[in-house]
């Protein structure tokens, strides 16, 4: 997770492993938690089972809880 303006200081939330034969949608909760509110999240891909080119990717999506500025 990147706090300030998707540049700058990193809070590291997990390392996941995707299951290539278990189902397409897997979820994986946070293994560290947030201090604050993220406004960007980076994806880093550290294997992709062998393939020398390219991984592919369909789709990756992040939820969470608004945020109350009331």
């Amino acid at each position: 997770g990147i706090l300030k303006q998707c540049e700058g200081e990193e809070i590291f939330l997990g390392q996941f492993v995707y299951n290539k034969t278990g189902t397409t949608v897997q979820t994986f909760a946070l293994q560290h938690e947030v201090p604050e509110f993220l406004l960007c999240v980076k994806l880093k891909i550290l294997s992709n089972w062998g393939h020398p080119n390219y991984t592919c990717l369909y789709r990756f999506r992040v939820h969470g809880t608004p945020r109350d500025d009331s």
